[in-house]
């Protein structure tokens, strides 16, 4: 076992790079949900000062998408025609920070993949053939028999992770909002996955009792039951983990994208009708980062999971040495 635990404390070494990026991410997506909608609502103040708007005596949040399509084009004004490049090169400006924490992002979960390549291709393996190896001596039947119900169990939670795996890649995110949408409704990964899960959790309950069970009669086996366990629990929390570090990136790959394009559209609008209809639209977007916060909290209680669950990876390692 000693051979295990040093593979098990050389694995934890590569942990600090994600955790300083966990803790990045979790800055970074709070303090652009703050700016973002602050900016983004100054936008929306500028163009009701405009000329025109302030001839209609309306603000964006009163109109109709049909009325103002319905409405006749009346080309803006010269000013109102400055003002739209001024903040079209703002955007420009945000769409570039945006791509840097896009790039921060896709590191974090390239980073996060390797930690679990290891967790899941070279150490619960080795664990697992060190649990073999511990059934293979003289046993009692009651202790057979106990060994027996809880390799069925290690079956049946590997199979549920795999099917959580297939859950979280099969989750459609549709078109820009989607993300925000769903995180703000509280279900990150779906409701296939979610109940997977508190399948898998039961398993996990069921097997921990029965382990329980064994140590009484054979603390060594059970010892390496118990670390099967923890490995078993900490690869799903590293599949979310993986799982909200791509969400993260692809929410920036896909705002730095409609901040580009909303900017290159706001520069060539010559109409009053076309700035108002971009008004809505970009309402509609800037919105939901008021609470996007609440999205950053749930990917940060995923990351702080499978932090707290490394930390106790790292304590059985240091009580095997």
């Amino acid at each position: 076992m000693l051979v295990t635990y040093q593979a098990i404390n050389n694995h934890g070494k590569s942990w600090l790079s994600i955790e300083d990026g966990i803790k990045r991410s979790g800055f970074a997506i709070e303090l652009f949900a703050t700016q973002f909608s602050r900016q983004g609502e100054q936008i929306i103040n500028y163009i009701e000062k405009m000329d025109f708007a302030r001839q209609l005596d309306m603000t964006v949040a009163d109109l109709n998408i049909e009325e103002v399509r319905n409405t006749a084009p009346v080309p803006l004004g010269e000013t109102d025609q400055r003002v739209c490049i001024t903040l079209a090169e703002f955007l420009k400006k945000t769409a570039s920070q945006i791509k840097n924490h896009q790039h921060a992002a896709q590191t974090l979960a390239d980073h996060i993949d390797t930690f679990s390549t290891v967790l899941s291709v070279q150490l619960i393996p080795g664990i697992n053939d060190k649990v073999k190896l511990a059934n293979c001596s003289d046993l009692d039947q009651q202790i057979q028999d106990l060994e027996k119900d809880i390799e069925q169990l290690t079956t049946e939670i590997e199979q549920k992770n795999n099917e959580y795996k297939t859950a979280l890649y099969n989750i459609a995110w549709g078109l820009f909002g989607g993300p925000i949408g769903v995180a703000i409704t509280g279900g990150i990964f779906g409701a296939q996955a979610e109940e997977i899960r508190k399948e898998k959790n039961r398993m996990v309950a069921s097997k921990n009792e029965k382990v329980q069970k064994l140590e009484e009669k054979s603390p060594l086996a059970a010892t390496g039951r118990s670390l099967q366990i923890l490995f078993e629990d900490m690869n799903i929390r590293m599949m979310d983990a993986h799982q909200s570090a791509t969400h993260l990136k692809d929410l920036w790959t896909m705002l730095a994208a409609y901040i580009d394009r909303s900017a290159s559209e706001l520069s060539a609008i010559t109409t009053d009708q076309a700035l108002m209809i971009f008004a809505m639209q970009f309402q509609g977007v800037v919105t939901p980062w008021r609470e996007i916060r609440g999205m950053a909290n749930q990917l940060l209680k995923i990351f702080d999971s499978a932090l707290d669950q490394f930390q106790r990876e790292q304590q059985s390692g240091k009580r095997g040495q």
